[in-house]
This record gives structure tokens, C-alpha cells and sequence, in this order.
């Protein structure tokens, strides 16, 4: 492997955990709301 397809790889790496750890973020911030919704109908 070359160093150029060494980038690439590195940029697919990059963009892919980028948009791993932002839907993860939307996911616990999703089930955090709906925690907190649930409580708050159960006072």
C-alpha cells in the first residue's frame, strides 16, 4: 500500500467513526428524553 491509499483509508476510518459517535449521540440523547418524558407522566 502506498501512502496515497493510505489516506483514503484513513478518511473512510475518520468519516465513518465521525458518523458512528453523531447517531450514537442522537440515540442517548433520544432515550434520555424519552426517560425523562416517562418520569415526569409517572409523578
Amino acid at each position: 500500500m502506498n501512502i496515497k491509499s493510505n489516506k483514503k483509508v484513513l478518511a473512510v476510518i475518520a468519516v465513518l467513526s465521525f458518523v458512528f459517535a453523531y447517531l450514537y449521540d442522537k440515540w442517548k440523547y433520544n432515550t434520555m428524553w424519552e426517560r425523562c418524558q416517562a418520569s415526569d407522566m409517572a409523578r
